[in-house]
């Protein structure tokens, strides 16, 4: 993906799901002026977590997102943790509590 961005664009990170590392040369950085922009969301205010989770939810949420998650109840949590665990899960499961 870095490799694709044009002149002056921006990569950002927050946390490390995986890992720290970043496989990647300096080169897309130095040639097209790309910046890499670290995102600190552990410290940042409550108060702006929720301003921006809000924005997420609303003007960002994809309309494609109820084919994404089945709504299950916890009685069927044992049931879904078994599907996830064989790696034959389609969608995420949301518990609704």
């Amino acid at each position: 993906m870095i490799k694709s961005l044009k002149y002056g664009g921006v990569v950002t990170c927050c946390g490390n799901v995986a890992s720290g590392d970043l496989a990647t040369s300096i080169y897309p950085f130095i040639l097209r002026g790309v910046r890499l922009i670290g995102i600190d969301s552990v410290e940042q205010p409550l108060s702006f977590k929720e301003e921006i989770w809000s924005f997420l939810a609303d003007d960002f949420k994809p309309d494609f997102l109820s084919e994404m998650v089945q709504v299950i109840s916890i009685d069927n949590l044992p049931e879904a943790l078994k599907i996830i665990l064989k790696g034959s899960a389609e969608k995420r499961f949301v518990v609704k509590h």
